[in-house]
């Protein structure tokens, strides 16, 4: 069995609106693309292929950045890992957790 040697850090998650954009630390590892992955609970990505925890890229990402424009408000939980050619996938980084705030209140007025 093949294991994939690896550290990936999450450095810091700028939330801004409905969004989170994330960095990390590349992979000791030559020639991976990273998987983002995220969850509701602390520890919900723990194993990337539990129920709770959602894969957000549909490709592979060959950056050391990625956007999520999908979250509302809450607290949400995210993880990265890295792929190597041969499909093999890390354990989780360290987890970070964000929390978004609610939208404001609109249309404030005196009646």
């Amino acid at each position: 069995m093949k294991r994939l040697a690896l550290f990936v850090v999450l450095l810091f998650a700028v939330p801004c609106a409905a969004q989170v954009t994330l960095a990390w630390d590349a992979s000791d590892t030559p020639n991976v693309t990273y998987n983002v992955h995220r969850s509701k609970t602390a520890g919900g990505c723990a194993d990337v292929a539990a129920a709770s925890c959602t894969k957000l890229n549909t490709a592979p990402i060959n950056v050391l950045t990625f956007t999520d424009t999908t979250p509302v408000s809450g607290r949400f939980f995210y993880v990265a890992t890295a792929v190597d050619a041969d499909s093999i996938e890390s354990v989780p980084s360290n987890e970070l957790s964000v929390i978004l705030p609610p939208k404001p209140a609109k249309n404030l007025r005196k009646i």
